[in-house]
């Protein structure tokens, strides 16, 4: 079930996955023009509501406004594609909308992050309070939710997978 959140943000959202739809690195240069994203292209999530144009279009001006995606006019339309900034903050969006695991099932998070590296540590611990993560110690961190693939999204965006291991486990009492 979808969490409750603004139109701004489930647009933003819906980018990121159409992006990232066929790519593992959610790279750039995927346009979608506003007839796409109202379509559904790039808004998948209340397809069988009747959202007034007016307000999809309001919630992409501030998507542009706030420099999540970028514009270019092609003929006489206008396309939009995620800015890097965009596509970080779909990136963290798509983490928040994960679905909760069965009862028992957590998805594990340790990490041995060098102290030369010691910011990207502390980035990704602050991430993962943000995110509701629990600490289990100081580098593992636990969530009742599946958010295996945009976790594994992230730590290659930030470029520290090579110091993280992610699990999916079951707590046997």
């Amino acid at each position: 079930m979808l969490k409750t959140m603004a139109l701004t943000r489930r647009i933003l959202v819906s980018f990121y996955e159409e992006v990232c739809a066929g790519s593992d690195s959610g790279a750039f240069g995927h346009w979608l023009t506003f007839d796409d994203v109202y379509a559904g292209k790039g808004y998948r999530y209340e397809k069988e509501k009747e959202i007034e144009e007016a307000r999809v279009r309001r919630a992409v001006y501030q998507l542009k406004r706030d420099q999540f995606v970028k514009t270019r006019k092609t003929g006489n339309r206008v396309c939009y594609a995620l800015t890097e900034k965009g596509r970080e903050a779909g990136l963290i969006e798509s983490v928040r909308l994960a679905e909760p695991l069965p009862k028992g099932e957590y998805c594990m998070i340790s990490f041995d992050i060098p102290e030369q590296e010691r910011s990207f540590r502390q980035r990704l611990r602050l991430f993962l309070i943000d995110l509701d993560f629990k600490m289990d110690h100081e580098s593992l961190w636990f969530s009742e939710f599946d958010v295996l693939e945009p976790i594994s999204r992230l730590l290659k965006a930030m470029d520290i997978f090579k110091w993280v291991h992610l699990y999916k486990a079951k707590i046997i009492k």
